[in-house]
């Protein structure tokens, strides 16, 4: 099974620095199908898109100047930074010791990225209370669309169906007399 990851590693290494290879096979079956090449090429290691004076490149000379690049930036940091002595800590208490509950991520503090973003949106009322060695801390959070425009609208919608419930007296003659004023009062419009 690694041989074969293996193989495949290297003919995506292959087709990488050597792409005209590939498109010489590709471009025989697109001539064929439409009649158009993809790509044109000068020789193996020329890979021309376009054309030759806008975007032809060499992938191996590109292959050969990320390595070169990769091998100064490696030297360059090991000068750097020289043979600095690497610490062996376990990987989750950040070289503190042992973790207890304090120390853990609560959801206050995975939540901080998110009211930070939308504190134009609820209003924070925190609360830190210290007494000798301990802490005590509130969280109070409104939602302000709620209280701006859900809320409102609630009040308004009770009123108005208040009021039509009012109007709905159940009698019949009520309901009649609405209808004539109505009425007279669109004649009187028209008129």
């Amino acid at each position: 099974m690694k041989f074969a990851m293996g193989f495949l590693a290297l003919l995506c290494l292959f087709f990488g620095i050597f792409p005209t290879f590939a498109f010489s096979a590709l471009n025989v079956i697109s001539h064929q199908l439409i009649g158009i090449k993809l790509l044109h090429t000068q020789n193996w290691l020329w890979l021309i898109p376009i054309s030759d004076k806008t975007s032809s490149y060499n992938p191996l000379w590109v292959s050969v100047g990320i390595i070169f690049i990769g091998f100064i930036s490696y030297y360059l940091l090991r000068v750097y930074y020289g043979n600095t002595k690497t610490r062996e800590i376990k990987p989750w208490d950040c070289g503190y010791g042992a973790i207890n509950q304090r120390m853990q991520y609560s959801a206050t503090a995975f939540t901080m990225p998110l009211r930070r973003v939308f504190h134009n949106f609820w209003s924070l009322h925190e609360k830190l209370e210290t007494t000798g060695y301990s802490v005590n801390y509130s969280l109070q959070v409104d939602d302000l669309i709620r209280q701006r425009i859900y809320l409102p609208l609630e009040r308004f919608s009770f009123t108005l169906a208040r009021f039509f419930a009012r109007l709905q007296g159940g009698n019949v003659r009520v309901y009649l007399t609405y209808m004539f004023i109505t009425l007279i009062l669109l004649l009187w419009i028209i008129a």
